[in-house]
């Protein structure tokens, strides 16, 4: 599980849009890594935009396929150290964005902030 909240601290977001919540720039709360969420031809996407961490890949695609579902959305996270995707619901909480990734039977929610 530790191995899961290292992936999610590979996150980072910018900017921020009335139609969509989740956009911005978001820090993990681990190795000051920030996690940039944007809209790309349609489509949410989210990249490493900094880090601490000296092997976080800067630009790397992180979060893909987020598709809005009432109070949240789901998509795809990636775990670097696994070089997997995972199923994952990102719920929007005033300044924090709520994470749940989806690993087999089991989940991790992780909260990120603004």
């Amino acid at each position: 599980m530790k191995l899961l909240i290292l992936f999610i601290s590979l996150f980072s977001f910018i900017q921020n849009s009335p139609n969509n919540d989740i956009i911005g720039t978001w820090n993990t709360l681990e190795e000051n890594t920030k996690i940039q969420i944007i809209e790309e031809k349609g489509l949410l996407i989210g990249r490493i935009k900094s880090s601490d961490n000296s092997k976080a890949q800067i630009g790397r695609l992180i979060i893909k396929d987020l598709i809005k579902t009432k109070d949240s959305w789901s998509g795809k996270i990636y775990a670097v150290k696994r070089n997997e995707w995972y199923n994952v619901d990102i719920t929007p909480k005033r300044n924090a964005l709520n994470l749940k990734i989806h690993v087999g039977f089991l989940h991790k929610i992780v909260v990120w902030e603004k």
